[in-house]
């Protein structure tokens, strides 16, 4: 993930939350109560400008985060960056496909 993401990436969860490289990191890969069981990713779009990708898509994540067990599908934007021949991960958002009910 380190040579993955960018120094500067910064990503919005579906609740709204902005996480640092740092703080993503730490959040969805060292956090021992988070186990990823699954993370299927389809690109519906993308496109290329220069040295920046912006992928539009869903994406599907199977985990468990302490108690909370998560089996959903959202909608997701992420935008790369190409540096010095290699692609980064600068920007990502996430927004999930349910409908709150009122």
């Amino acid at each position: 993930m380190e040579l993955l993401l960018s120094s500067d990436f910064v990503y919005t969860n579906s609740k709204g939350a902005v996480f640092s490289k740092r703080e993503y990191i730490e959040a969805y890969v060292l956090d021992p109560s988070v186990v990823w069981r699954g993370q299927h990713l389809k690109a519906e779009q993308i496109t290329i400008v220069g040295d920046t990708a912006i992928l539009v898509g869903r994406v599907h994540d199977e985990a468990r985060f302490g108690d909370l067990e998560l089996d959903g599908e959202f909608s997701t934007t992420q935008v790369y960056r190409r540096s010095n021949g290699q692609w980064q991960y600068l920007v990502g958002h996430t927004s999930s496909l349910q409908c709150p009910t009122a």
